[in-house]
């Protein structure tokens, strides 16, 4: 059979195109030939076992461990003069405030002449009674007339007893007239003001106690299970600074709001802590050991944390991992990688996932 000139053609054009196929196939590309070059120069490092501290972490108020309110136990007195301001460190009896004392002076005078009185009147009823006790049996004077003398004498007596005791209330009202710290302390707030008429019993200055403060950390029920006296609190302060106190106590009932109950922790005395501060804090409960990489191996990627694996051929290969504490510049890792794999250590940010790398130094492992 014959083929017709058409067919000669269109198979010849076939046979052309699968022969430049096989060429084109044949042929060395750019990519094969070429050698391919490291996106960085990197360093590597393992993960190590470190002790790290079990924390409990909690917030809430700084407070006053006790705050007392010093006021006046005598009304429509002046104030002479204020010795202390707020802010000021006091000594158990030192004078705060003195009232004006021209009328209490006035009355002790006057008192101590009602006493003066009072015991010269007990003098002639004792003598009067001393007599007509010794007249009894005589018929000289009746047995009433005796007792009367008797009863006189008892009266004067206890008139004198009574005038002692207003002077000994004037001489008291006298000392109140002096308002002295009842402890040690700092003055938190005053209220008085010279020239100023104090009724009793209005509040004049507030002192915190043996300048105590004390940290109100709110925890849970079951945070609460685990908190003992005398475990060590780490405070964050409003300046940056870190303060240690101990648990004193915790509270032995929750708000039934909140369903949190309060761990009272001592602070020391001389920080930056005020009253009224609301600052975070933690627990340290004890330890465990677990990996650790320092912090320049960590990369965040939406909300993640990446490090980068090294791979046999020299690749780098995103790691999702989970952090947990950081100290100085170690970063506690919780999961995702092993203390057998090679960790690139530096320059993460600058690579992408299946990046070629070279190796520089390999790092020990920590």
């Amino acid at each position: 059979m014959t083929m017709n000139k058409p067919l000669k053609i269109t198979l010849a054009i076939v046979a052309l195109l699968a022969l430049a196929a096989i060429v084109i196939s044949r042929k060395p590309t750019a990519t094969t030939t070429a050698t391919a070059k490291p996106a960085l120069t990197v360093t590597l490092t393992h993960a190590s076992q470190q002790s790290w501290p079990i924390n409990i972490h909690a917030d809430g108020n700084i407070a006053a461990w006790q705050e007392t309110t010093i006021g006046t136990e005598t009304g429509g007195l002046k104030l002479a003069s204020v010795n202390v301001n707020v802010g000021d460190q006091v000594k158990r009896g030192q004078v705060l405030a003195q009232f004006s004392d021209d009328t209490l002076l006035a009355d002790i005078s006057q008192q101590r002449a009602s006493q003066a009185e009072a015991a010269a009147a007990l003098m002639e009823a004792t003598a009067n009674a001393e007599r007509a006790q010794a007249l009894v049996g005589t018929g000289a004077m009746s047995a009433q007339q005796i007792a009367q003398y008797k009863t006189a004498a008892l009266t004067a007596k206890a008139r004198l007893d009574a005038a002692n005791a207003q002077l000994n209330r004037q001489q008291l009202n006298l000392q109140k007239a002096r308002i002295v710290a009842p402890d040690d302390g700092v003055i938190s707030a005053r209220s008085a003001t010279v020239g100023a008429v104090i009724q009793a019993g209005q509040a004049l200055f507030s002192l915190i106690r043996q300048n105590r403060l004390e940290w109100r950390a709110e925890l849970t029920a079951e945070q609460l299970s685990r908190i003992r006296p005398g475990q060590t609190a780490r405070i964050q302060l409003a300046d940056g600074s870190t303060i240690t106190g101990k648990v004193r106590i915790a509270a032995p009932s929750l708000d039934v709001q909140t369903r949190t109950g309060i761990v009272y922790v001592d602070l020391p005395g001389v920080t930056a802590a005020r009253v009224g501060m609301f600052v975070k804090g933690s627990f340290q409960l004890g330890a465990t050991t677990s990996l650790s990489l320092p912090a320049s191996a960590l990369t965040e990627r939406d909300g993640y944390s990446y490090v980068y694996r090294l791979s046999p051929d020299a690749h780098a290969l995103l790691t999702k991992i989970k952090p947990g504490q950081r100290d100085n510049n170690q970063v506690e890792i919780l999961s995702g990688i092993s203390a057998e794999d090679s960790i690139i250590a530096d320059g993460v940010g600058f690579l992408n996932d299946g990046d070629l790398v070279k190796v520089t130094v390999s790092g020990s492992k920590q």
